[in-house]
């Protein structure tokens, strides 16, 4: 714990995890990864990009082509601690959750989204591109520079679904083309 790895020029791909994390997983530690490739990685149980209680830091990453139960791309939680993972030029497409948030799923996390493409990703029930629950604080998704384009969700929000005490400041933020079927 309390780590500070640096991830520079990495391919993670081809993963399978049937009930945890298929990809990368972070727990109380504080990486900087960037130039990061991670496709084709598949948690049907899990997770296949997860960080929890962090101050991550995620520059120049391409997600694409993952599938999971929560977080088809990535998933943050537990950050409600003080700590403000950063997400900065990452492109999260063509991602697939079975439940919740096929490109990005939040869950008491208070993350700074910057230059950010969530484009082409897919919920079976709510958050399409996003889905962002605060359940015993308010979170607040900093967005700048965002572009949530042609998601979907079986349910609702297929751009962005927040539940509870979940709030969005967005700043140039581009909300377009997302379906959900209710």
């Amino acid at each position: 714990s309390n780590s500070h790895p640096t991830l520079t020029g990495v391919t993670i791909a081809g993963n399978h995890s049937e009930d945890g994390v298929s990809a990368l997983s972070v727990v109380d530690s504080a990486p900087v990864a960037s130039q990061l490739g991670i496709h084709n990685n598949a948690a049907p149980m899990g997770a296949t990009v997860y960080m929890s209680g962090n101050d991550v830091h995620l520059a120049h990453v391409d997600i694409s082509d993952n599938t999971a139960e929560r977080g088809g791309g990535v998933k943050l939680s537990n950050a409600s601690n003080g700590t403000e993972p950063v997400l900065e030029h990452v492109s999260i497409t063509g991602n697939e959750a079975s439940e919740y948030g096929g490109g990005i799923y939040l869950s008491e996390a208070q993350p700074l989204l910057s230059n950010i493409l969530v484009e082409g990703n897919h919920s079976g029930h709510d958050g399409g591109g996003i889905a962002a629950w605060a359940w015993h604080s308010s979170g607040t998704v900093e967005m700048r520079n965002v572009a949530i384009v042609g998601n979907t969700a079986d349910r609702d929000g297929g751009g962005i679904h927040l539940f509870d005490d979940a709030h969005v400041e967005a700043h140039n933020t581009t909300i377009i083309g997302n379906q959900c079927a209710e």
